[in-house]
Protein backbone atom coordinates (compact mmCIF):
# COMPACT_ATOMS: atom_id res chain seq x y z
CA UNK A 1 0.00 0.00 0.00
CA UNK A 2 1.26 3.29 -0.85
CA UNK A 3 0.56 6.47 1.59
CA UNK A 4 -0.39 9.81 -0.37
CA UNK A 5 0.54 12.86 1.83
CA UNK A 6 -3.04 13.37 2.95
CA UNK A 7 -3.41 10.34 5.16
CA UNK A 8 -5.59 8.41 2.96
CA UNK A 9 -3.48 5.65 0.46
CA UNK A 10 -3.16 5.98 -3.16
CA UNK A 11 -4.67 2.65 -3.69
CA UNK A 12 -7.83 3.79 -1.66
CA UNK A 13 -8.02 7.02 -3.67
CA UNK A 14 -7.61 5.08 -6.92
CA UNK A 15 -10.63 2.38 -5.55
CA UNK A 16 -12.38 5.11 -4.57
CA UNK A 17 -12.49 6.76 -7.55
CA UNK A 18 -11.97 4.37 -10.58
CA UNK A 19 -12.98 1.58 -8.77
CA UNK A 20 -9.40 0.27 -9.49
CA UNK A 21 -7.60 -2.52 -6.95
CA UNK A 22 -4.18 -1.62 -6.93
CA UNK A 23 -1.88 -4.54 -6.75
CA UNK A 24 2.40 -5.07 -7.46
CA UNK A 25 3.28 -5.90 -10.50
CA UNK A 26 5.25 -8.86 -9.00
CA UNK A 27 1.55 -10.18 -8.54
CA UNK A 28 0.02 -9.54 -12.34
CA UNK A 29 0.14 -12.98 -13.98
CA UNK A 30 -3.59 -12.92 -15.58
CA UNK A 31 -3.75 -9.98 -17.58
CA UNK A 32 -6.00 -9.87 -20.88
CA UNK A 33 -4.93 -6.09 -21.31
CA UNK A 34 -2.27 -3.88 -19.67
CA UNK A 35 -2.68 0.17 -19.52
CA UNK A 36 1.06 1.86 -19.34
CA UNK A 37 -0.11 5.41 -18.40
CA UNK A 38 2.64 6.49 -16.36
CA UNK A 39 6.53 6.54 -18.06
CA UNK A 40 8.00 5.46 -15.10
CA UNK A 41 12.28 3.88 -16.01
CA UNK A 42 10.16 0.79 -13.89
CA UNK A 43 7.59 0.54 -17.10
CA UNK A 44 10.18 2.05 -19.82
CA UNK A 45 13.09 -0.77 -19.32
CA UNK A 46 11.13 -3.91 -19.41
CA UNK A 47 11.62 -6.31 -22.15
CA UNK A 48 9.20 -8.11 -23.79
CA UNK A 49 9.64 -10.98 -21.69
CA UNK A 50 8.86 -9.23 -18.41
CA UNK A 51 5.97 -7.79 -20.49
CA UNK A 52 4.62 -10.83 -21.49
CA UNK A 53 4.53 -12.43 -18.15
CA UNK A 54 2.32 -10.02 -16.95
CA UNK A 55 -0.46 -11.81 -19.33
CA UNK A 56 -2.28 -14.57 -18.91
CA UNK A 57 -2.54 -17.65 -21.58
CA UNK A 58 -3.43 -15.77 -23.99
CA UNK A 59 -2.19 -16.15 -27.91
CA UNK A 60 -0.56 -13.03 -28.46
CA UNK A 61 -2.93 -11.39 -30.95
CA UNK A 62 -5.46 -11.90 -27.76
CA UNK A 63 -2.99 -9.82 -25.50
CA UNK A 64 -3.42 -5.95 -25.89
CA UNK A 65 -1.34 -3.46 -24.91
CA UNK A 66 -2.21 0.53 -24.16
CA UNK A 67 0.56 2.44 -24.21
CA UNK A 68 -0.54 6.23 -22.78
CA UNK A 69 3.07 8.24 -23.08
CA UNK A 70 4.11 6.17 -25.61
CA UNK A 71 7.17 4.75 -23.85
CA UNK A 72 7.61 0.50 -25.34
CA UNK A 73 8.86 -0.12 -28.93
CA UNK A 74 5.94 -0.09 -31.05
CA UNK A 75 7.59 -2.35 -33.64
CA UNK A 76 9.14 -5.14 -31.23
CA UNK A 77 5.55 -5.42 -29.82
CA UNK A 78 3.59 -5.30 -33.01
CA UNK A 79 6.14 -7.84 -34.88
CA UNK A 80 5.16 -10.65 -31.91
CA UNK A 81 1.72 -9.63 -32.46
CA UNK A 82 0.32 -8.04 -29.54
CA UNK A 83 -2.43 -5.18 -30.33
CA UNK A 84 -1.33 -2.18 -29.36
CA UNK A 85 -2.22 1.09 -28.97
CA UNK A 86 -0.83 4.40 -28.21
CA UNK A 87 -1.12 8.45 -27.93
Amino acid sequence: MYESTVGVTVDEIVKQEYGVNLVEIENLNDADCLVFAIAHDEFKNMSLEQIDSLFGKYSNDEKVIIDVKSILDKKNIEEIGNSYWRL
